[in-house]
């Protein structure tokens, strides 16, 4: 919690009341996504002794869902006016779940292949 805090700009034990209840439940959503991200034997392991960059990863998404718990895309002040985002909560950057697949595989972001199929109508795709 307190390498939150400081990601948050507080100090360690800084947070209280419903901030800290707000920040406590961030980095429990965002370890849980994390955890579902890898192999279920690898996030046994990392629930005790996590790499360095899945806690990285991990706090990065808490700061997200504690600054941000609307999820809010957009906003206007003088019109009053905002915009959601379809996907609110915890959510990793296609980059952050490339790195925990490597981490968690140690081959490069788990990246399968292209899989194109043929035009039926271009004989040269």
């Amino acid at each position: 919690m307190s390498a939150l805090e400081t990601r948050l700009g507080f100090e360690p034990g800084g947070l209280q009341g419903s901030d800290l209840a707000r920040a406590v439940a961030a980095l429990d959503d965002a370890t849980a996504v994390v955890l579902a991200t890898v192999p279920e034997r690898v996030a046994t392991t990392w629930e005790t002794d996590a790499p360095p960059l899945a806690r990285v990863i991990t706090l990065k998404a808490a700061r997200r869902e504690w600054e941000n718990p609307q999820g809010l895309r957009s906003e206007t002040l003088d019109g009053n006016g905002f915009t959601l985002d379809t996907a609110t909560g915890v959510m990793l950057t296609h980059r952050e779940r490339a790195d925990l697949k490597r981490l968690a595989t140690g081959r490069p972001g788990g990246y399968v292949g292209d899989v194109r199929t043929p035009s039926a109508y271009d004989a040269t795709a």
